[in-house]
């Protein structure tokens, strides 16, 4: 034990942690404990995923060109994930956490690349690194990181770009506007609210006076080629669309498209705002005890070790040493597409969700530095900080979404009984059919619930539409259907579809179980219907 303690102590003494070329392994070893820490509990604590990560799963079935409400990059990932590991509710969980430390390893890499003065560049990456993980505490990357929804999956390309739009302008070499062009590609196939971040990009070029350079213009040429080769089979995926309704743009308008009065779009926004200073609340408690830490615990003397006095006052500011062109960078960047979002939905009167500015905080954590400076172990006191705030958000995450939703009886997604209820189904299918079930009519929650469990691959047609599955047939009815109108999960109306779908089947019925361990707690209530399999559909 004596030996194990010696090698920690050496490994992350601060002359260690000062070292930039030691800090690779220590991010690896950070980023991996956020991984394990989030998506371990919640696939522990979740009897079932959240209903976005549903929607991925059911998507992921087809690889398509474009889904019904979004591009179809996330799907294809999952669908990846799926070939190898098997479908899974855990799986979904690991998915969305990938997205989250892949884009802070590239916030973590982009700060690293920022010009210093020469006094502060020996402690660069250490800052850096301080800057991602109060980033990592923010809700978009622990709470909303286990939910692979299009948001949560675009911050690893949003993440990307940015990091190459720096190096593409610092340098103008034209292999970091390739690299540029590729991650905007992507985040596009994520979603189209990738388009506010390219917004900003052309709103900095301007400001900096980079378009009069003329190697600004080749670089956005390779970037844009790159981008188009990307996106354009996508493009002429969605002129095929016409104006069926059940395409990426529609669903766009739709939501974007709301009818406010004025007074209920200012009530809107407000809610945005303050439902964001929620979800960043946790990066502001962690920079005030990291603050108020500094100020209790500051030793001058390990601060003069650090950084020569007569070079860097320990008094200064970490951005008071960063060159001006990059806190421009930071100011627009950083800020840009929250500000630019709020600034058109007040002019356009549109309406806004705060999980659509998943994107929007990454570079928040660069923000400390105007008010962080050189206090002994900044670093090795970030990390204390930030990890004990990891361990009880998560752990109260997996307790709040697991045992105390059923100790109270709280119907949750999380805790739905999706394996009884995919079990009962499975065992009514086979009750009227010597064949397989292989496709199921229903929502996306109620219908993926079912299938994630199913010992074979089960095929969903989406609310009874053929729009919104369009790799289901109509003769793929042949072996049958089992249709599920859910009355618990959701307060939407039922679908036509499904129910036209219930009224042609042979046999009918009603499935109720218990949605939690509590007695007299809520049930689950599903109507079903089977239509039968027709002899040798097989065949």
């Amino acid at each position: 034990m004596s030996l194990l303690n010696l090698t920690i102590r050496n490994r992350f003494s601060p002359g260690t942690l000062s070292r930039p070329n030691n800090l690779i392994p220590l991010v690896l070893l950070l980023l991996l404990l956020h991984l394990v820490l989030w998506s371990g509990l919640a696939g522990i604590s979740h009897n079932s995923p959240a209903w976005d990560n549903m929607e991925e799963l059911v998507w992921s079935d087809s690889l398509e060109w474009g889904y019904y409400k979004h591009p179809p990059l996330p799907s294809w990932i999952m669908h990846g994930m799926i070939s190898l590991f098997g479908q899974s509710a855990w799986l979904t969980f690991i998915t969305g956490q990938l997205s989250v430390v892949f884009a802070l390893f590239f916030i973590w890499k982009l700060g690293c690349e920022f010009s210093f003065h020469p006094a502060a560049r020996t402690k660069q990456k250490s800052y850096s690194l301080v800057a991602m993980l109060l980033t990592s505490t923010i809700f978009y990357f622990t709470v909303q990181g286990v939910m692979p929804n299009h948001n949560t999956m675009q911050l690893w390309s949003i993440a990307g770009a940015i990091w190459m739009f720096y190096r593409a302008i610092r340098h103008q070499r034209l292999s970091d506007w390739a690299w540029l062009g590729m991650f905007s590609g992507f985040a596009m196939l994520t979603k189209y609210s990738a388009l506010i971040q390219f917004f900003c990009f052309f709103v900095y070029l301007f400001s900096a006076g980079k378009l009069k350079q003329k190697a600004t213009w080749q670089g956005i040429a390779v970037a844009i080629l790159i981008f188009l080769l990307l996106v354009a089979p996508h493009i002429f995926w969605l002129s095929q669309q016409g104006s069926s309704g059940s395409n990426p743009l529609s669903y766009a308008n739709h939501s974007l498209n709301k009818d406010f009065t004025r007074l209920e779009h200012l009530i809107n926004i407000r809610r945005f705002l303050f439902n964001s200073i929620g979800r960043i609340a946790p990066f502001l408690i962690a920079l005030s005890l990291l603050i108020f830490w500094n100020k209790k615990g500051s030793d001058p003397q390990a601060s003069s070790q650090s950084v020569p006095a007569a070079q860097l006052k320990s008094t200064e500011t970490i951005l008071s040493h960063l060159a001006s062109s990059d806190r421009l960078f930071l100011l627009i960047i950083g800020i840009g597409p929250l500000a630019f979002t709020l600034l058109f939905a007040l002019i356009f009167k549109m309406p806004l969700n705060a999980s659509w500015a998943s994107t929007f905080f990454l570079l928040f954590g660069f923000f400390s530095w105007g008010i962080l400076s050189e206090f002994g172990p900044l670093l090795r006191r970030t990390i204390v900080i930030v990890i004990i705030l990891q361990m009880i958000s998560s752990i109260g995450f997996a307790a709040v979404r697991g045992p105390i939703a059923q100790q109270v009886g709280r119907a949750t997604r999380s805790i739905y009984p999706s394996k009884e209820v995919s079990n009962q189904f499975l065992s009514i299918w086979t009750h009227y059919n010597e064949t397989p079930l292989t496709l199921i009519a229903g929502d996306t929650w109620t219908a993926g619930a079912i299938a994630i469990h199913a010992p074979h691959k089960i095929q969903i047609l989406i609310d009874g539409d053929y729009t919104r599955s369009p790799w289901i047939r109509n003769t793929d009815i042949r072996c049958g259907m089992l249709v599920v109108v859910d009355h618990t999960v959701g307060s939407e109306p039922v679908p036509a579809g499904l129910i036209d779908l219930r009224n042609l089947s042979s046999h009918k019925g009603h499935l109720t179980i218990p949605w939690t361990n509590k007695s007299n707690g809520p049930q689950v209530e599903v109507d079903w219907g089977v239509i039968p399999a027709k002899k040798n559909c097989l065949k």
